[in-house]
């Protein structure tokens, strides 16, 4: 991964591009519905799919997992993974900046209670400032899902978030 950064790349730059490339396979060969793609991963796959789904207009619902909140609540604040840095990207703004970027769309940021590395106070914070943006946008849907837990994938608000949003079943 850090050989990414030896020739101007991001190891988070080039897991979205591998994202993208994805959905247009899919689109081209696949029975895809164009206008209920959804994306989720967690930890390292939600900082990827936050990330898609601000660059990825085709990405109808975004759901990252364990990896949102404030960054100087988490990036800052603890050693991570180096696919979670941005070179400039606090001159740019926060997660909440980077949510807005889903507005129009849907967004569930699904987060655990006692997630000790994306803590649940920056991501309340954050969720907050991406509301005003979707609110100002006037369509979409940004919601934070918070599991009883810690640093782990919350299925059961994903799905139910999906259902209500995409209408697939």
């Amino acid at each position: 991964m850090l050989h990414d950064l030896l020739v101007g790349r991001t190891p988070v730059g080039e897991r979205v591009w591998d994202i993208m490339r994805i959905i247009d396979w899919a689109l081209e060969t696949q029975p895809v519905d164009p206008d209920k793609i959804v994306v989720s991963g967690h930890s390292g796959g939600g900082t990827a799919t936050i990330y898609a789904g601000a660059v990825d207009t085709r990405i109808a619902l975004c759901m990252p997992s364990g990896a949102f909140s404030s960054y100087e609540k988490s990036i800052l604040a603890m050693p991570h993974c180096e696919c979670n840095y941005i070179p400039g990207m606090l001159n740019l703004g926060n997660m909440g900046d980077l949510a807005g970027l889903v507005a129009g769309r849907h967004l569930c940021v699904i987060q655990g209670k006692e997630d000790s590395i994306f803590p649940l106070d920056g991501a309340r914070e954050e969720i907050e400032k991406a509301k005003e943006i979707f609110a100002a946008a006037g369509k979409g849907s940004c919601e934070l899902a918070v599991g009883d837990g810690g640093h782990r994938y919350y299925k059961e608000p994903a799905w139910r978030f999906i259902k209500k949003n995409l209408s697939v079943f």
